[in-house]
């Protein structure tokens, strides 16, 4: 089975329930580039597949892989970001810092205009285009598209996505809180209904408090198991400290619940029904 988005949280259950042999996991943009071609085990299958390599050996939650030694041969990498702007961090030298195994940062791949599947033709907008590409990254002249998605590469080549740029949030205690992390952890929690998890400031303070939608049209959610299962899993800063009960879902085209508009919303009373919000005062 091939496809792209198998949550990691039901990797192994969705596996074991359907009997699935192999997942090939992939990752990749329609408009990205550095599109690459890959043969599937014993010659069976060619496919082409945009920005990453495939994962197709069952690595529960990995995205992707490309082997450390052949970026030369696949030019796609992670830089090291401000967690607040989501702006490249540079060095002394003035160049963009790549992220060691282990470490978070935003996906990229290099522009290269004389290879047609390295390059990057953009949108039918010239801003918006210009706001994809990194200029001087690793040397002079050099372009990169920028994902705009945080993913992390493990020592042996593995991908795993982590969030988008400025979904993670900096709780007012100085802690940075990846909100697709306690998305999974919230979603185990209660059963694996949906969930969305984003950052709300409130009045008076730095920083910001988790929030999290949990879509529950047949009122079922047992508050008080919730709690319970969020003190086992997540640490005190990344425990959403507002809930809001969804009935009806709004989602996306890419059937994701729309994270923005619910964030606007924020605790406000007078945008969500006073009965489906619930604040948490020690947690």
């Amino acid at each position: 089975m091939f496809g792209n988005g198998l949550r990691p949280q039901i990797w192994e259950t969705f596996v074991k329930r359907f009997g699935v042999k192999q997942i090939g996991e992939f990752y990749g943009a329609t408009e990205g580039n550095s599109n690459l071609v890959l043969s599937f085990s014993h010659g069976r299958l060619m496919e082409e597949f945009v920005q990453l390599a495939v994962n197709i050996d069952n690595t529960v939650g990995a995205v992707g892989f490309v082997p450390r030694y052949a970026s030369v041969l696949y030019p796609v990498g992670l830089l090291r970001i401000d967690d607040e702007t989501g702006e490249p961090l540079r060095g002394s030298d003035g160049f963009c810092i790549p992220c060691k195994p282990g470490e978070p940062g935003v996906f990229v791949g290099k522009i290269n205009p004389k290879k047609a599947i390295n390059d990057f033709s953009g949108y039918a907008d010239k801003k918006a285009s210009e706001q994809k590409i990194i200029h001087n990254v690793f040397k002079k002249g050099d372009r990169v598209f920028n994902s705009g998605d945080i993913l992390i590469m493990d020592e042996y080549g593995y991908f795993y996505f982590k969030d988008r740029t400025g979904d993670t949030f900096r709780q007012w205690r100085g802690e940075n809180v990846a909100t697709s992390e306690v998305e999974a952890i919230v979603s185990n929690v209660i059963g694996l209904k949906d969930a969305a998890v984003y950052g709300v400031e409130v009045p008076g303070n730095e920083g910001k408090a988790g929030m999290a939608a949990i879509y529950d049209p047949n009122n079922s959610l047992d508050l008080k198991e919730l709690v319970e299962g969020l003190k086992k899993s997540l640490p005190t800063y990344a425990r959403p400290l507002f809930i809001r009960v969804l009935s009806e879902l709004s989602m996306t085209g890419t059937f994701k619940l729309k994270k923005r508009d619910l964030q606007q919303d924020a605790f406000d009373i007078k945008k969500a029904s006073f009965f489906s919000l619930f604040c948490f005062f020690s947690f």
